[in-house]
């Protein structure tokens, strides 16, 4: 399988257990609004810091990368995918976002890289998203009006309930998003039975989940649905600018439930196929709920989109995260 690598590597092959932050080396130079700051990388051009900060009084950690200079410069939230923390620390998608001319923010989330608290699965990550994003927007190198969140996977859930929960960002993007939380589940449970796909990784999820949640959508329906974002569709706000992406030969989470996030929403799609061209059918596992859209995606003049992908073309699907984040923050 392969994912998109504009949105981290994929992590959810290993749960990595908690431990205490180590702190020992932190610096109090250029700490801001963070509890501890270490600079990683001061290379005349950019500068990466791995930090912690408090959220619902726990510690947790995470990592600023951001241009040399004074800016202001826009600022994006990157919630990573899986539940093993950062897969970019010192480098990476957050090193090359800093590189083009952005501070990227980055959450390891509770539970993760040594944070305190246990992983909740698109709760309590919300919390430490928001509060990492509030801290950022006190920095002075940082323009409050030029401010976008995106994710995948799990971090594609923490972003679309992130916005929905009020983050004050202009753009977001959501690929590979888990949707619905009970919907996720029952796939990786059916998977599971029928011996198909990367049984590990559908059984490391199922623990997570039942672990971090309580137990299974049928034991806790209302807190499945709390983690949901399409069941919170009627909280989106209307004028955040939205993209919503997905490729059908994602085996962890269907395509079918971007489509159906983007129904609830109003939002008509673009189906590509492996070469990035556009095709007329709907997209495999959505043709119960695909209305085609005439929009230009290459202008980015529209506020929000669905993309669907035949395959999973991580390269294409790169250029057009980046290539909508970038005309929404201009």
């Amino acid at each position: 399988m392969t994912r998109s690598s504009v949105a981290l590597a994929l992590c959810l092959s290993a749960w990595i257990p908690a431990c205490a932050v180590d702190e020992s080396d932190s610096s109090s130079d250029g700490m801001g609004p963070w509890e501890s700051a270490r600079t990683t990388t001061d290379d005349g051009s950019i500068v990466i810091q791995r930090v912690t900060y408090r959220s619902a009084g726990m510690l947790i950690a995470g990592q600023v990368c951001r241009p040399v200079g004074t800016g202001p410069f826009p600022l994006v939230v990157a919630n990573h995918d899986g539940v093993s923390g950062l897969a970019d620390w010192n480098g990476g998608a957050c090193a090359d976002a800093a590189r083009a001319g952005f501070v990227q923010i980055e959450s390891s989330f509770r539970g993760q890289d040594g944070s305190d608290g246990l992983i909740e699965l698109c709760l309590g990550e919300v919390d430490d998203a928001l509060r990492m994003l509030d801290l950022a927007l006190t920095l002075p190198e940082v323009d409050a009006s030029r401010v976008g969140m995106w994710g995948t996977g799990h971090g594609g859930c923490v972003t679309m309930r992130a916005v929905q929960r009020g983050a004050q960002v202009k753009a977001a993007a959501s690929v590979y998003g888990i949707s619905s939380m009970s919907k996720a589940y029952d796939h990786w449970r059916t998977q599971l039975a029928i011996d198909a796909g990367p049984r590990a990784q559908y059984q490391r999820l199922i623990e997570v989940a039942n672990a971090g949640i309580g137990g299974t959508p049928e034991d806790l329906p209302e807190d499945y649905q709390l983690r949901s974002p399409v069941d919170q569709a009627a909280q989106m706000p209307s004028n955040t600018a939205l993209l919503i992406a997905h490729g059908v030969d994602d085996p962890l989470v269907s395509a079918r439930q971007s489509c159906e996030l983007a129904q609830r929403l109003g939002v008509s799609g673009h189906h590509f196929d492996a070469q990035h061209q556009l095709v007329t059918t709907a997209p495999v596992g959505c043709e119960t709920m695909w209305t085609s859209s005439s929009t230009q995606v290459s202008s980015w003049t529209s506020s929000r989109y669905l993309l669907v992908y035949d395959g999973a073309p991580a390269t294409l699907m790169d250029t057009d995260v980046q290539g909508f984040l970038s005309a929404k923050l201009r």
